[in-house]
């Protein structure tokens, strides 16, 4: 994973490669992201890809209940069709 989508997401990494959640403080001023669609972004992180401006859209999609169009969202942005189908998948949970 990058250390931006980290940052972003509001995870810190720690020297020896642990993930670990920010602080209650910084995580209460950022804004809310639906569990859901934070799900389908960390799995896209953890299969290797980038995830920018379109897998958000895609993901918070599929937390709006749509995980068809998460799909192909994702699938347009180069995601093989496995991995879109899981990442979309948690993201509708």
């Amino acid at each position: 994973m990058t250390k931006t989508l980290l940052a972003k997401l509001g995870i810190a990494v720690l020297a020896t490669g642990t993930l670990c959640a920010a602080g209650a403080t910084a995580a209460s001023a950022a804004p809310a992201v639906p569990r859901t669609a934070l799900s389908c972004e960390l799995y896209l992180a953890g299969a290797g890809y980038v995830v920018g401006p379109k897998s958000t859209s895609a993901c918070n999609t599929a937390a709006r209940g749509f995980p068809a169009v998460c799909e192909v969202g994702l699938e347009a942005i180069k995601v093989s069709a496995t991995d879109a189908r899981r990442a979309c998948a948690l993201g509708a949970q």
